[in-house]
């Protein structure tokens, strides 16, 4: 395209689209080339925070939200059938000129519940989860690593030992144990991280990411690079705290294991502190599987999987049951201390 203009001083480009992807056409532009471009989007139904007024000092004049764009073609009854018909992400895509439908996709953004405190509570049970990919060229994927606590009691309880982490890890957590609660549990997004990097920087990484965070179990995927990051980490940090396990997901499909654990956002046990790397998360999450990277999203999805398949969360209702069930005698179930 660039080449294409019959004069390079007075020719312009005019591109029509609806959003496709995080990555489309529209999406290159606003990331690498955005200043030399007018973005005009019109979704179908107002959004005030995606308002703006063009380089020609155009605004879109609709002020109320889900104000319709063109109600005498496209009505709220004809857009709910079309959403109904065409599924979020392609009404998204089509009607909205989003990459992601609003909220997001199959995690929806509000279904975190943010932390907003200086401190995290205590945790019982610190997980760090990795998705591997050690070489520096910038068309292959980026390494990523989320780390996870869980803790009992109420999301409110005081925190006052326990720092959150900052980008630059400069506060680090140095006392994360807790007693046993007999409230049901939660989990917190204790750090995030991705790059690209090659297999002796991403295993030092690694580590101190663990070490430093006091990690009790490092997940990582059973694949070619994992095994090589695991062996490497196994032998280096053989004298640490933390367990490495590899993590199987057999024939399941990305998609599928975040589904698997939508539940766990949509009920609120999920937690995140309200910071820059925690956002970074939460936005690659909202916009998968349309998104451009899902590095962090496998993490997330791998560690709330391991979680749930052993027990350390459970909803609510599940752990209400489960404290009723031990309240009941069972006679006969099991023999008498001393028999007479």
């Amino acid at each position: 395209m660039p080449s294409r203009l019959n004069d390079p001083e007075t020719g312009a480009f005019v591109i029509i689209q609806q959003r496709l992807a995080e990555n489309d056409l529209t999406g290159h532009i606003l990331e690498h080339e955005a200043a030399g471009w007018t973005h005009l989007c019109l979704p179908g139904r107002y959004e005030p925070e995606r308002s703006f007024i063009t380089t020609i000092g155009w605004k879109d004049p609709r002020t109320e939200e889900g104000q319709l764009l063109w109600p005498e073609r496209f009505s709220e009854e004809s857009l709910k059938r079309l959403e109904v018909t065409m599924g979020p992400f392609v009404f998204a895509g089509q009607i909205q000129q989003r990459p992601e439908p609003r909220g997001g996709g199959i995690i929806r953004r509000e279904w975190w519940t943010l932390w907003d405190k200086d401190a995290y509570p205590k945790m019982d049970f610190v997980l760090a989860s990795l998705d591997t990919a050690y070489t520096e060229k910038t068309e292959n994927d980026f390494s990523a690593m989320t780390i996870w606590g869980v803790f009992s009691g109420a999301a409110n309880e005081a925190a006052n030992r326990v720092l959150v982490a900052d980008p630059d890890g400069g506060q680090r957590p140095i006392d994360i144990r807790q007693d046993f609660s007999p409230a049901a549990p939660k989990v917190m997004m204790l750090w995030a991280w991705k790059d690209r990097m090659e297999l002796h920087k991403l295993v030092e990484k690694v580590g101190k990411s663990c070490t430093s965070m006091k990690v009790d179990l490092l997940l990582i995927e059973n694949k070619a690079a994992g095994h090589s990051v695991a062996q490497e980490i196994r032998r280096l940090y053989s004298n640490e705290r933390f367990g490495v396990q590899l993590c199987d997901p057999k024939s399941q499909d990305k998609v599928s294991r975040l589904y698997s654990v939508q539940h766990l956002f949509a009920e609120g046990i999920i937690h995140a502190p309200d910071r820059a790397w925690s956002e970074m998360v939460i936005s690659e999450v909202a916009q998968f599987p349309k998104g451009k990277h899902d590095d962090l999203t496998d993490t997330v999805s791998q560690a709330l999987r391991h979680l749930r398949d052993n027990g350390l969360i459970a909803r609510a209702v599940e752990r209400e049951a489960e404290l009723e069930e031990l309240k009941r005698y069972r006679r006969g179930a099991t023999d008498p201390l001393y028999p007479v």
